[in-house]
């Protein structure tokens, strides 16, 4: 049966600084809105974007999101506590990367040794007792713990144990996470990883959930819920197994979405990340901060140089990119908040009508830019002798090291374009890869393709 005329489709993707959001009716376009979420938050610019396109019912929303990569850097797993089989208890932390910067996993004094044994053949060698469940259960109470990662040894053989205590932890309400694993998928550390990560960031990712749907509870069918997009092409709402899957929602959507005749790259050139896609390869894992980590997901190579990453003096005295990206809190210099110079500052003027941009751009903050890349350049070790010229090789070097990163990784001479900073890029890119075949995409379809199909 064909769609209503009034059918309207909410398509969101939501990073960690920025909103896009994508009405659609019957697949057709109908308005586009991009937000900052410091200033508006996600309430605040869906009420904005739905007064602005006079829509008063919406019967399917769809969102895309990278905004837990924001808590990566801060503490994980407050309240998570881990259940392993005695012995294996820091088994997830083992052959972490050596130069990690971020926090353990887990708190070692929510980690509980189980005294269960199943061998490699999935015989159960040692049931747990219904007397160690309960005093199990007393514990975790007193550690108020919220939510239970559940990690026996060769339970996906046999998962009499695990589900034994799954039962007894959800009927006194505690949250429980078990590994996902499946036939073509049994790697249990990699595993065991994904399910304390999908575990600690449940609180932020329902947090978000709950405010998306409190915000368009008036306007979605009654029980309707927001659907969000996993890494594996799912949608999914409370299941929690596909929570940290979400963050390689997009581009399994994107390179789904997108139909060419011929092979092709994606470059995704976003306000927030600059990646090459690859829609015909995927991996199954992700080399995490705390070590690889199962996750399947399109092929996606995040390149050397990111919107925001910042501009220093090397300690050989030359002005250079660092390997820092700063984010937008405060953001870019030219937004008028920033204190450090980014790649983003050396293209401040070409950001004219880019929503989301343009509202927050600042004559200043594009002067206090320039005086401070001066004053760098005054330090270095050959300073240039005008303004023009150091601000016109900087932006020389930034694209060469764009055009090595796309000539050495790309792997089709087609290459679709998109991304809210693609139209600022892709003309001179195109000029300096001459053996490629450009296609430039609209802002608008980084959303707008979320909600093809559905």
């Amino acid at each position: 049966m064909a769609p209503a005329e009034t059918d309207v489709t909410l398509a969101l993707y939501i990073g960690e600084s920025f909103a896009e959001a994508h009405l659609s009716r019957n697949q057709k376009p109908v308005h586009f809105y991009r937000w900052y979420l410091g200033k508006d938050g996600l309430k605040g610019g869906l009420q904005k974007l739905l007064q602005e396109a006079e829509v008063t019912e919406i019967q399917k929303t769809f969102v895309a999101s990278r905004f837990l990569e924001k808590i990566f850097s801060y503490r994980l797993g407050g309240s998570v506590a881990i259940l392993a089989t005695k012995g294996f208890e820091n088994r997830p932390g083992i052959r972490q990367p050596l130069n990690n910067k971020v926090g353990p996993l887990s708190s070692s004094e929510l980690l509980f040794g189980i005294d269960e044994r199943c061998d490699a053949q999935g015989v159960i060698e040692k049931e747990i007792s219904a007397d160690e469940i309960r005093d199990l259960i007393q514990k975790l109470k007193q550690k108020q713990a919220k939510r239970i990662c559940i990690h026996f040894l060769n339970a996906h053989k046999n998962s009499a144990n695990q589900n034994k205590v799954k039962e007894a932890l959800l009927a006194e309400s505690f949250e429980v996470f078990i590994p996902n694993f499946d036939e073509h998928n049994l790697d249990e550390l990699g595993q065991w990883r994904k399910n304390i990560l999908n575990a600690s960031l449940s609180g932020t990712f329902e947090e978000i959930q709950e405010e998306l749907n409190e915000a368009l509870k008036a306007y979605l069918p009654a029980g309707q819920r927001v659907q969000f997009f996993s890494g594996e092409g799912m949608l999914f709402d409370k299941e929690n197994h596909y929570r940290l899957s979400s963050l390689w929602g997009a581009p399994n959507t994107w390179t789904r979405n997108l139909k060419r005749a011929h092979k092709f790259d994606i470059l995704y050139l976003g306000l927030e990340q600059f990646c090459l896609l690859q829609p015909e390869k995927t991996k199954s894992s992700w080399a995490s901060p705390w070590g690889r980590v199962q996750v399947e997901q399109v092929h996606n190579r995040v390149l050397s140089l990111q919107p925001t990453t910042s501009i220093e003096l090397s300690d050989w005295g030359e002005l250079q990119f660092s390997k820092n990206v700063l984010g937008y809190e405060p953001g870019p210099m030219f937004m008028g908040r920033g204190q450090i110079p980014t790649l983003m500052d050396l293209w401040g003027n070409d950001t004219t009508g880019i929503k989301g941009i343009d509202e927050r751009r600042s004559s200043q903050g594009m002067q206090k830019f320039k005086n401070q890349i001066w004053a760098l350049n005054k330090t270095a070790s050959r300073p240039l002798d005008s303004e023009d010229k150091v601000l016109t090789n900087l932006r020389e070097l930034a694209l060469q090291k764009l055009v090595l990163d796309i000539g050495l990784h790309a792997e089709n001479k087609n290459v679709v374009c998109m991304g809210a900073l693609a139209r600022i890029f892709m003309p001179e890119l195109k000029r300096r890869l001459p053996q490629y075949t450009f296609e430039l995409l609209p802002e608008t379809e980084t959303s707008f393709l979320l909600s093809q199909g559905h």
